[in-house]
């Protein structure tokens, strides 16, 4: 009994690190398996340094909990997405003078009577695409 509780615990603690590492580098896809290739190294140094046949180590109690962090890793890698880098963006224009912001449908500056610039701007107030309109 008391072995199957710390078989949970601990695949519950490798899962645990490999969720912290793989997210927090979920943009970089070879990043992300280094917790796993690190879980495949340790399996194979523990084949390696084992005297006795190979489905001894497979069936060993290391390896159980090796094996099963091992597919919970690699499961995590590849399902975790990539955050966008922009998720969402607003069409506006902008004065190139006084850099009012002003909706699509007006056409000139109130303040300075200049022609305004179509932009295309990220939810945090970044410029992403600038369009001028000559008129």
């Amino acid at each position: 009994m008391f072995l199957y509780v710390f078989i949970i615990i601990a695949v519950s603690f490798l899962l645990i690190l490999a969720y912290a590492f793989i997210s927090a580098f979920r943009d970089k896809l070879l990043i992300k398996l280094i917790p796993s290739t690190i879980l495949i190294l340790l399996e194979a140094l523990i084949i390696l340094t084992h005297k006795g046949s190979w489905g001894d180590v497979a069936a060993g109690f290391y390896s159980i909990i090796i094996i099963i962090a091992l597919y919970g890793s690699l499961v995590m890698c590849f399902a975790i997405k990539p955050i966008a880098k922009h998720s969402k963006s607003i069409k506006t224009k902008l004065c190139p003078n006084c850099k009012t912001e002003y909706r699509k449908e007006i056409e000139k500056c109130s303040e300075c009577g200049s022609i305004l610039e179509l932009v295309e701007m990220s939810q945090d107030g970044q410029i992403l695409i600038k369009n001028s309109q000559k008129k």
